[in-house]
């Protein structure tokens, strides 16, 4: 085994009745709803995966294993005046969804397309701002598209969610940014200048 399933050995084998489809049981911690990897397929020699007729399953390396979940839309977050990350639960393998797999309540996405910037982010940019402290609703759907998928083409599902407000507030000085104060010490006085 490779990847997540690396350095695990199997304790048990759901053969499933009569069907080609059997399930492993791994040792160990548990792995996660995300973890994927590879795995060789040995058999042969009287020893392997066989049917009832003792015929026995040749031998197939490289075999890839994936997390067999689809990606979900976790939650959203405003970065700019017009840009909101769209954050799933796993990796999409860098492809590229479209904005009609998304809407934005009340305004118009302004890219073709709504890149990931990260693994399992997918930042949305409008055409208008829609101000600091606003959290929009964000609405993905596959309606107007193939929707958004995993490296294994696993589909995410509808739903929608209210964007948190994650713009850095700002603060600005007024005046000349210079504070004056005078303090009375004993017989003199003295002017204490603050700047901010």
């Amino acid at each position: 085994f490779t990847g997540d399933l690396a350095g695990r050995t199997i304790t048990g084998i759901d053969t499933n009745g009569p069907s080609a489809v059997f399930n492993l049981t791994f040792d160990g911690a548990p792995m996660g709803t995300g973890a994927t990897g590879g795995m060789d397929i040995t058999s042969g020699g009287g020893w392997g995966v066989f049917d009832p007729a003792y015929n026995f399953l040749v031998s197939i390396p490289g075999q890839v294993v994936s997390d067999g979940q689809a990606p979900l839309l976790l939650s959203a977050q405003t970065q700019t005046t017009n840009e909101i990350d769209v954050i799933f639960s796993e990796d999409l393998d860098g492809r590229t969804p479209t904005n009609n797999d998304f809407e934005v309540t009340g305004f118009i996405l302004g890219l073709p397309d709504a890149p990931e910037i990260s693994p399992g982010v997918v930042r949305l940019t409008t055409d208008t701002p829609f101000g600091p402290g606003a959290t929009p609703e964000v609405i993905y759907n596959t309606v107007m598209s193939n929707g958004v998928k995993d490296l294994n083409d696993n589909t995410a599902p509808d739903v929608a969610v209210n964007a948190t407000d994650g713009i850095l507030p700002t603060v600005t000085s007024l005046g000349d940014g210079l504070s004056y104060f005078t303090i009375s010490a004993g017989p003199y006085y003295r002017t204490l200048i603050l700047a901010f």
